[in-house]
């Protein structure tokens, strides 16, 4: 685990963290050729010295995929990500706000071990932060072909 000495951020690591909580992940198909994958995790990381939040920990994340598959190695899915709140100081005064995006995609095979993939990643163009006063990319669209060997 690691934390900051404010006012730059300057990484150190934590001398002792415990971290409690659980995951859970769900995995298949739903019906003919429409599959789920979702996933939730709690957790609290707490420094064991100080017993406030570790930094940059979010206590609730989930990930939900939804997907089409059409033809093998061809599929649309829909993906949504939340990340919670969580802190980027070691004090806990300084809070990075959670976020929830929203990404697209397809992925078309073309045979051979070749496939193409298009989508779109942050469809709503939320404004967020990983990490605190460095913004990430707002909508952005993809294109990829790749080879599998």
């Amino acid at each position: 685990m690691i934390t900051s000495s404010p006012p730059f951020f300057v990484p150190m690591n934590v001398g002792h963290a415990v971290v409690t909580g659980g995951s859970i992940e769900i995995v298949g198909r739903l019906a003919g050729q429409w599959f789920l994958r979702a996933n939730f995790t709690s957790q609290l990381a707490r420094d064991a010295a100080t017993s406030l939040d570790v930094i940059y920990v979010p206590r609730r994340q989930a990930n939900l995929e939804l997907s089409y598959e059409w033809a093998p190695g061809s599929a649309m899915t829909g993906i949504v990500t939340y990340v919670g709140d969580r802190f980027a100081d070691a004090a806990n005064t300084s809070l990075v706000p959670g976020y929830l995006l929203v990404g697209l995609n397809a992925t078309w095979a073309l045979g051979e071990g070749y496939s193409f993939q298009a989508g779109i990643n942050n469809v709503f163009d939320v404004t967020y932060q990983e990490s605190l006063g460095f913004p990430e990319p707002g909508r952005t669209v993809f294109m990829a072909v790749t080879k599998t060997f």
